[in-house]
């Protein structure tokens, strides 16, 4: 559980770091925001979605959630090195250009911590008790969502900037 809520606290803190990067580039905070938002919720989802059926046949799960975290960590950092943008330059605006790096730089991170998830949920189910342990890792995934949701903004993101909460985020995921 505790897991989770680390894995939840990296995930939207990286959504909220990744939002603020994509306004920088696309010089619209609110555009910036929705794409984002779009782009993780169909990220996690597909993720989901993808990993569902081999996390619930997966003989070594902790590994195979070592993995996806790991993979996540370096998605986090390739994508805010596509997605950083000098705040001295002028906004590229929405662009075909711009709205290509958004998706690649946000896509694949969102896509396996979304896949992560039925790890966790695989890890802590015991016979018989899906539904009890399902809501019990979904909220505690989710609490540790609204501590990175607001860590990142008003402590990451003024003391370290941009590049420094998107490392605290991978480094999460690394230690995942």
């Amino acid at each position: 559980l505790a897991l989770a809520a680390a894995a939840g606290t990296a995930t939207l803190g990286f959504e909220v770091v990744a939002a603020r990067m994509a306004a920088l580039r696309l010089g619209s905070s609110l555009f910036a925001w929705a794409a984002v938002l779009a782009l993780f919720l169909a990220g996690l989802a597909a993720g989901n979605l993808a990993l569902a059926a081999t996390a619930a046949r997966s003989r070594h799960p902790i590994l195979m959630l070592g993995w996806i975290e790991a993979a996540a960590a370096l998605a986090l950092g390739t994508g805010a090195s596509l997605l950083s943008h000098p705040p001295a330059l002028p906004a590229e605006g929405v662009t075909p250009h711009a709205l290509f790096v958004l998706l690649i730089g946000v896509g694949p991170s969102a896509f396996l911590m979304g896949g992560a998830f039925p790890y966790f949920v695989r890890l802590a189910v015991r016979e018989g008790e899906i539904g009890r342990v399902f809501g019990r890792v979904s909220a505690w995934n989710t609490a540790g969502g609204i501590v990175g949701a607001l860590v990142a903004p008003f402590v990451l993101l003024p003391v370290l900037g941009p590049a420094g909460a998107v490392s605290v985020c991978a480094g999460i995921s690394g230690l995942l």
